[in-house]
């Protein structure tokens, strides 16, 4: 069960517990978490070739994120799923959650991304929502 609900801080075993004991049914998030934050950055259009040529270096740059969890996780978003395994991905900007301390920290690390300096993004239209995870189940 605790693989399914990791994010509940009752079962979260990975962080002191420092809050009172919950009542069954309560949801609460202690105040003393990180900050997440959920990212919708669209690309601009026709963005898509120099997306493709900057991919691989995207990808480079956000690998240590990953690794020391400032980004939490990223993808492109697309204006449909493919019907064939081999069909080009409609790619129409990314998703990203990352866990830092605020909003400014986001725009910062959206702007030295390979894909907002090659202009691929639209970071005038970049919509940043504070996120709390509650519920997840690992892949």
């Amino acid at each position: 069960m605790k693989a399914w609900i990791n994010c509940d801080l009752r079962y979260n075993t990975t962080l002191p517990k420092t809050h009172p004991p919950v009542s069954k049914g309560q949801h609460f998030f202690r105040k003393s978490l990180p900050n997440d934050f959920l990212v919708q950055v669209p690309d601009q259009l026709g963005a898509l070739p120099t997306r493709m040529q900057n991919l691989g270096a995207h990808l480079a740059h956000n690998k240590p994120l990953l690794t020391a969890g400032t980004l939490i996780l990223s993808g492109p978003t697309l204006t449909g799923h493919p019907k064939t395994a081999d069909e080009a991905l409609p790619i129409t900007g990314s998703v990203l959650i990352f866990r830092t301390g605020t909003e400014d920290e986001v725009r910062e690390l959206l702007a030295v991304d390979p894909l907002a300096k090659a202009g691929v993004w639209d970071l005038e239209k970049v919509i940043i929502t504070p996120y709390r995870c509650g519920l997840w189940r690992p892949y």
